[in-house]
């Protein structure tokens, strides 16, 4: 069986007429499809190391760090009173900073920022009450914009 992945940052997306799904098929390998009006028009298989999530208590004040089924790091984010509160963090596999959010009282607000492994910016965009708001942007590795979506207009 197949189980649909919530993925932050540069996983799955989709538009009115494409969509890419990823689905995790064990512990280190992932499946992501890419359809357009429901037509399967590619499929890539990769090596994705599954993250083991688990929720901080509801106490908790601090730094909550979660892991991959291999002890990798892979995310960390800040946490008041068991409530997500500052910057959360998502790492690479290899331990590189893959995205940055920040987070009100478990809400997801401001500016997210995605990298690349190199480091260099790859998107950016804000949210607004775990909404996607205004001008989102993402580059080419050289720093040339690839993409602009404007979400006040949807």
């Amino acid at each position: 069986m197949l189980h649909r992945l919530n993925i932050k940052g540069g996983g799955g997306a989709g538009t009115g007429t494409y969509e890419s799904r990823l689905f995790q098929l064990d512990d280190l390998c992932e499946l992501e499809l890419s359809s357009e009006r429901d037509l399967v028009v590619g499929c890539k298989l990769r090596e994705q190391m599954r993250d083991i999530w688990i929720l901080p208590p509801t106490n908790f004040s601090g730094v909550w760090t979660t892991y991959r089924v291999n002890g990798q790091r892979s995310a960390e984010v800040h946490v008041k009173d068991g409530k997500y509160f500052g910057d959360f963090t998502g790492f690479s596999p290899g331990g590189l900073k893959v995205y940055v959010q920040h987070f009100d009282n478990n809400l997801l607000v401001g500016e997210e920022i995605g990298y690349f492994p190199s480091g260099k910016i790859n998107y950016r965009g804000q949210h607004e009450t775990n909404a996607y708001v205004g001008i989102w942007v993402w580059y080419n590795e050289d720093g040339s914009t690839n993409y602009v979506r404007d979400y006040s207009k949807l």
